[in-house]
């Protein structure tokens, strides 16, 4: 498949007729798919060698490649068009071209180019081993210890200080979008998926409800203004699954799960110790006041390895 102006970090993706925030029309019904989810990937470059599918989802595709000429892997999310167009995404696509453009960080996933074709757009980044999800799934069906939860958390608070310091509020922290990459005999956690991310300041408020239902602060869902404190709330969320397997809001449905978070009777897992249980309870304030920033979390965090 031919691409038609491949583009360089920092441009802008062309419009040929009006689109929200200027996604490329497919010309195409956009109820069909504009990818097919067989193994074979949409779009042959001269530069990559493509090896495998690893993710799909109802917008993407992920792959994993192999650069031809450092003979690296890298990992390619493809997007569709089509998709995005039909479930209303495009500003969300958009707006994570614009964040992950200026991110450099050892504990945010990096980003190397971003090009798009007809019916897709492509982002080129670096390859992990796993999502902390696929970990606590596939080899910690009972929860992880405290110290492994505590190293993860340590490592995701300097990639959300990182961000916040940007003006950065990433609105979807969970597991999934924390991924794994390997460092010597140890790892190393990072920051993905930036779609729902959106740039603030300290003292603007947004009210626009985005992220995971389970992980969503209160003031996230009453929509009376949030900013970076929803990302500490969301990390306690995760802290909180990762060592127990449970969300600490949980229900059979969307609006029951509401109810909880705004009601916010928090309860830490019975078992883990006073370190963890007040590590958690800070991060799950029901005020957002009363939660620590992440550069406050932080040495709190690394008393747990003193």
């Amino acid at each position: 498949m031919q691409t038609e102006n491949v583009k360089s970090r920092g441009e802008k993706i062309p419009t040929q007729k009006p689109l929200p925030r200027g996604l490329t029309s497919t010309h195409q019904d956009p109820s069909e798919p504009s990818y097919s989810h067989k193994d074979a990937c949409p779009w042959q470059s001269p530069d990559f060698i493509w090896v495998r599918k690893v993710h799909v989802s109802k917008e993407s595709i992920v792959y994993v490649v192999n650069e031809k000429e450092s003979q690296g892997p890298h990992a390619v999310k493809v997007i569709s068009k089509a998709s995005a167009i039909r479930n209303h995404n495009c500003r969300q696509i958009t707006r994570e071209l614009g964040v992950i453009q200026s991110l450099r960080h050892p504990h945010c996933v990096r980003y190397f180019a971003w090009f798009h074709d007809r019916n897709s757009i492509y982002h080129v980044m670096e390859k992990a081993e796993m999502s902390v999800a696929d970990l606590l799934k596939n080899h910690y069906q009972k929860g992880m210890p405290e110290r492994t939860v505590s190293k993860m958390m340590i490592h995701a608070s300097r990639g959300l200080e990182y961000l916040h310091h940007m003006g950065i509020v990433h609105r979807d922290m969970k597991p999934s979008n924390l991924l794994l990459f390997k460092q010597g005999d140890s790892f190393v956690v990072k920051i993905s998926d930036f779609g729902s991310s959106v740039q603030t300041r300290y003292d603007d408020l947004r009210k626009s409800a985005r992220g995971t239902t389970p992980y969503m602060a209160p003031e996230l869902v009453r929509g009376t203004g949030y900013s970076f404190p929803v990302d500490v709330w969301s990390l306690g969320v995760t802290a909180h699954e990762l060592y127990s397997t449970e969300l600490p809001f949980d229900g059979s449905h969307p609006m029951e799960i509401f109810r909880k978070i705004v009601r916010s009777d928090y309860h830490p897992p019975p078992a883990c110790s006073s370190y963890l249980r007040g590590i958690l309870t800070l991060c799950l304030q029901k005020q957002p006041e009363n939660r620590p920033s992440v550069t406050e979390l932080l040495p709190k965090l690394l008393n747990s390895f003193s």
